[in-house]
């Protein structure tokens, strides 16, 4: 009987993989006569004519090698040029900016990852070849970076822009060189003809946290950072100032926003206000557009960077002065921060001052400018006393107790100053059951169905991820069970009056960013329990467009909770009335008010303000 013979046809090392699928193929047709066999792969035989030559037959031993798989192709990144002279640049100027391109020259998919520049060196505007972070740039393609010199000393300086990437070299650094040249400071005005005032006496040092509030001679004890990929540059510039302010000011540019006003500013660290001490922050700003936002906040200079005290300021294109205050709370390390990432653009600051008390007006102050008009005077009151943030226990708000419903974390309940608290959820922060949320205080006084009410409060939704969740509350009036023929409602009922958050009118329950009012209502002798199918939900009112992140809102309610015709429902928004209704509110049992965040779960981290929280019987 014939002997079977096998064969095998390949190319190295490309195909190895290929070739010992196949081989088990081949083995199989060979039949119980074959017994083992192997090819050496460093054999200098192995090639596509030898192995077409390689006879296995029946009887025929070889010792088989098993074939790891060829690695995958990894990207290379080239880049021109290597290293960057900018030359001579006066101290404070800058320079033209250089251009700098990155090339995928291999055969698998680039990923920049970050990028970083030292002192002395900044980013330039964004432009359509600029590179992006965290995407994938395939063989062949490039991007580009723009780069200047702007010297803050005089010298020869040096540094590098750093790029991490998923290469096998990981890490790029581009040398970067220049020489800052000194310059005489530029003569001052001529006085105006009316006599200086006589200058106020100094403070004591004690008094005054901030140095180099001017930017006179140097950026000294300030520094930018960048979120988010976000670029962006800080700069002395000689050519503006304040009125009466001296000849330079800190100039800020965002080359590159993602619409985060937090992810561009500047920050100086480590000052250290006293507690219960009242501060004054004062500060000239301008833009080179007007209405653009500029947020103030005294936060804590190390991680988390909890926030004190924020303000968020509407800036014009001409110097204007603004002030604020605040009382710090607790012994702490704390820094004050200017941002104003939201888009590109440019902000000027000059003459910051934080001193302890009242602030002393300038000699030749400019007017801050004024609100607007509104048709509901702002809340007064809401002062906070005895404050806890532990869970059960209770403090006061204008004498009312208050319970604290959260999870015990830090972040959770935090007082910013007599008449603010801040609220923090994270996913998993679920008080009771049932994938809920919660960061809450809870009125401990309540009120009888058809009790007419005045509720004012402001607050503010901190920057942060867009809201996913299916429902998401920014305070609301729950309504007290416990003595109803329907007790066990109670741990499932909804709200019967909602400030929150959903998605547009018609899919309220859909997650999304817009600021609605939402009441319900049911017959005093039906369980008003979810799912039961009694309870009618109605949205009042949902504004158009996504709530402004780090917006101040000025809320007042005027209601009666009622579930008959004598109930209404009145709610300004910022002055302007959104809702009008007259009809049944509630369940016809004893309601209260919560303040605070309230949602399903979902993976954003939430925080959001609220302040001169008050309650008390309608006019």
């Amino acid at each position: 009987m014939p002997q079977k013979a096998c064969f095998i046809f390949s190319k190295p090392p490309a195909m190895k993989t290929f070739i010992w699928g196949l081989f088990a193929l081949l083995l199989a047709g060979c039949g119980q006569g074959f017994q083992s066999a192997s090819l050496e792969e460093n054999s200098p035989d192995f090639s596509s004519a030898a192995l077409a030559s390689q006879i296995v037959t029946n009887g025929a031993s070889f010792n088989f090698k098993s074939f790891s798989a060829a690695p995958a192709p990894a990207p290379i990144e080239t880049y021109s040029p290597t290293s960057v002279n900018f030359g001579t640049v006066n101290v404070g100027q800058s320079s033209a900016i250089q251009t700098l391109t990155f090339k995928n020259t291999g055969s698998s998919n680039l990923v920049l990852s970050s990028v970083a520049l030292n002192e002395n060196f900044g980013w330039g505007p964004a432009t359509s070849t600029i590179c992006s972070m965290n995407t994938a740039y395939a063989p062949g393609s490039s991007c580009t970076m723009a780069i200047f010199f702007s010297p803050q000393s005089a010298g020869s300086l040096s540094g590098s822009l750093t790029v991490m990437d998923n290469t096998s070299n990981s890490t790029k650094v581009i040398q970067l060189a220049g020489v800052g040249a000194s310059v005489s400071p530029s003569p001052s005005p001529a006085p105006a003809p009316a006599p200086a005032p006589a200058p106020s006496p100094s403070p004591s040092p004690s008094s005054i946290l901030l140095t180099n509030d001017s930017f006179e001679t140097a950026l000294s004890s300030w520094s930018m950072y960048l979120n988010n990929s976000a670029m962006g540059t800080f700069l002395r510039d000689s050519s503006s100032a304040a009125p009466n302010k001296g000849i330079a000011s800190g100039l800020i540019s965002v080359t590159h926003s993602f619409g985060n006003i937090w992810d561009v500013g500047i920050v100086s660290e480590s000052m250290h206000p006293t507690v219960g001490q009242q501060y004054s922050v004062s500060f000239y700003a301008k833009a080179d557009t007007s209405g653009r936002q500029l947020m103030a906040s005294i936060s804590q200079s190390y991680s988390p960077f909890g926030q004190y005290f924020t303000k968020q300021f509407t800036l014009s294109t001409t110097w204007q002065q603004y002030t604020f205050t605040f009382t710090q709370p607790v012994n702490d390390s704390v820094a004050l921060v200017f941002a104003s990432g939201a888009q590109n653009g440019k902000v000027s600051l000059d003459a910051i001052s934080f001193t302890a008390g009242a602030s002393t007006p300038s000699p030749t102050p400019t007017p801050s400018p004024a609100p607007p008009p509104s048709a509901v005077p702002a809340p007064t009151g809401g002062l906070i006393t005895n404050f806890t943030s532990e869970r059960y226990n209770q403090f006061q708000i204008d004498g009312v107790p208050y319970s604290v419903l959260t999870v015990n974390k830090s972040y959770n309940l935090e007082q910013i100053d007599n008449h603010t608290i801040r609220f923090g959820i994270q996913q998993g922060d679920s008080v009771w059951c049932c994938n809920n949320e919660t960061s809450l205080i809870e009125r401990g006084q309540k009120w009888e169905p058809g009790t007419p009410l005045t509720i004012a409060y402001q607050f503010m939704l901190e920057p942060g991820a867009a809201n996913t969740a299916n429902w998401f509350v920014l305070a609301e009036i729950q309504t007290d069970l416990s003595n109803s023929p329907f007790p066990k409602a109670g741990a499932s009922a909804s709200p019967v009056v909602t400030i929150g958050l959903g998605g547009p009118t018609t899919a309220p329950w859909s997650g999304g960013e817009h600021l609605q009012v939402w009441s319900q209502w049911c017959p005093t002798n039906l369980s008003p329990a979810n799912g039961a199918g009694n309870v009618k939900n109605q949205i009042l009112w949902s504004q158009p467009t996504d709530i402004v992140r780090g917006k101040w809102y000025d809320i007042r309610i005027q209601t009666t909770i009622i579930n008959s015709s004598a109930g209404h429902l009145n709610v300004w928004i910022d002055g302007t009335q959104v809702v009008n209704y007259s009809g049944p509110v509630g369940f016809g049992y004893p309601n209260y008010f919560l303040y605070g965040v309230y949602r399903h779960t979902s993976p954003q981290n939430t925080a959001a303000q609220f302040k001169n929280m008050t309650i008390s019987p309608s006019p």
